[in-house]
C-alpha cells in the first residue's frame, strides 16, 4: 500500500471533518471557553497514554481531538494485525466476512479492514464480500467516525494508486450500535440475538474484535459482552489489543483463553506505516495559533496541540484466536 498517499488522503479528511466539527462546537463561544473544553478533552485523553482512567468519550470535544491525535495509530494497529493474520491465512481469503467490532471507537476496524483487502486484490488475489457491526457506548465517537469514514472514501477516490483502496472501502456494509446504558444496551443484544437468527451467516468467516477496548473499571461489562457475542455469533477468530500495561485485563477479558475450541496465535506483527502526518499538525497548531491564549494553560494547549501526530504506536499487545479446525496450518 502506498503508505503517502494513504497519509495524504487520511490527512485531508481529518482536517475535513475536525475543521467542521471544531466551528460547530465552537459556535457562539469566546476563545477562553473554547480553551476550557479543549483543555477538559485534553486532559481526558491524557489517560489513553497514562492508562488511568476511561476518557470521557460523551464529550464531543474528546471524540474532535481523538481523531486528531489518536485515530492514524489506531488505524495502524487494526491495519497491521489483519495484514499479518491474513498473510497466513490465505486459504480464506475468498470467502464473505462478518466482523463484530465491540468498542468501536471511531471505526478504525473499517479503515484496517479496507487496507488488508486492498493489498490482497492489488496482487490479483479474490477479497470477500465485508459486512461489520460496530459497537460502542459513544455517540459522539461512532458519529465523528461515520462522518471521517464518508470524507476518507471522498479523498481516497482521487487517487490513482488507491483504487483498489477505493473498491474495497466502497463495498463494506456496515450498522453502528449504541450501548450507552442499561437500556440500549439490552435492546441492543435483543437486536443482534434477532440479527444472527434472521441472517444465515453460515456462508461467512466470522470475527470478532476487542481494540484497546481495555479499561480496569469497566472489566466486568466488557468481559461479559464479549462473552455474550462469543456465544451468539460462535467466531472463527478473535482479536483482542491492548497497551502492554493492561496486558493481564486484555487476557482476563479474552472469551477465547479458555475455550478448548480454540487456540492462540504466536503471530510476529510488525506495524507498517510509520512516520507523522504533518498535515494534520499544522491543523492542531493553526487551532492553538488562533486561540490567541497566555499562561500557563495556553502552554499545556499548545504543547498537546503542536505534538506530532503519528501512525507508531508503541507498547501494543496483540491477542489473536482462531478455531481449532482454523489454526491447523497457522503458528500456535
Amino acid at each position: 500500500m502506498d503508505q503517502q498517499a494513504v497519509t495524504d488522503a487520511l490527512s485531508g479528511a481529518i482536517i475535513e471533518v475536525a475543521q467542521r466539527e471544531f466551528d460547530r462546537l465552537s459556535e457562539g463561544l469566546s476563545s477562553h471557553q473554547i480553551a476550557d473544553h479543549i483543555s477538559k478533552a485534553l486532559e481526558e485523553l491524557g489517560k489513553l497514554s497514562s492508562g488511568k482512567g476511561i476518557p470521557d468519550y460523551d464529550d464531543p470535544w474528546v471524540a474532535l481531538f481523538y481523531i486528531t491525535w489518536y485515530q492514524p495509530r489506531q488505524i495502524n494497529v487494526v491495519y497491521s494485525m489483519i495484514k499479518s493474520y491474513l498473510s497466513l491465512n490465505t486459504e480464506n481469503n475468498n470467502r464473505k466476512l462478518f466482523i463484530i467490532d465491540f468498542g468501536c471507537g471511531a471505526l478504525a476496524m473499517h479503515y484496517g479492514v479496507a487496507l488488508a483487502f486492498a493489498d490482497i486484490a492489488q496482487h490479483g488475489n479474490p477479497t470477500p464480500e465485508i459486512r461489520i457491526i460496530s459497537i460502542d457506548s459513544s455517540e459522539y465517537m461512532t458519529r465523528i467516525g461515520r462522518d471521517l469514514w464518508e470524507a476518507f472514501e471522498n479523498f481516497v477516490q482521487s487517487y490513482d494508486e488507491l483504487n483498489y483502496l477505493y473498491e474495497i472501502s466502497g463495498s463494506i456494509r456496515f450498522i453502528t450500535i449504541q450501548i450507552s446504558d442499561k437500556q440500549t444496551s439490552n435492546e441492543a443484544r435483543e437486536r443482534l440475538e434477532r440479527f444472527s437468527n434472521r441472517n444465515d451467516l453460515s456462508g461467512y468467516k466470522c470475527w470478532l474484535s476487542a481494540i484497546h477496548t481495555v479499561y480496569e473499571e469497566s472489566l466486568s461489562d466488557t468481559k461479559d459482552w464479549l462473552r455474550f457475542l462469543a456465544n451468539t455469533f460462535n467466531p472463527d477468530s478473535g482479536f483482542i489489543t491492548s497497551f502492554s500495561g493492561n496486558l493481564g485485563l486484555a487476557y482476563d477479558m479474552s472469551p477465547f483463553r479458555y475455550e478448548r475450541t480454540y487456540t492462540q496465535l504466536n503471530v510476529n506483527i510488525r506495524l507498517v506505516f510509520e512516520g507523522g502526518l504533518d498535515e494534520i499538525l499544522d491543523w492542531r497548531y493553526n487551532v492553538s495559533r488562533t486561540l490567541r491564549l497566555q499562561g500557563v494553560r495556553s502552554a499545556i494547549i499548545s504543547n498537546f496541540l503542536r505534538s506530532e501526530v503519528l501512525w507508531d504506536y508503541h507498547r501494543v499487545n496483540f491477542m489473536l484466536h482462531a478455531k481449532i479446525n482454523e489454526a491447523d496450518y497457522l503458528p500456535r
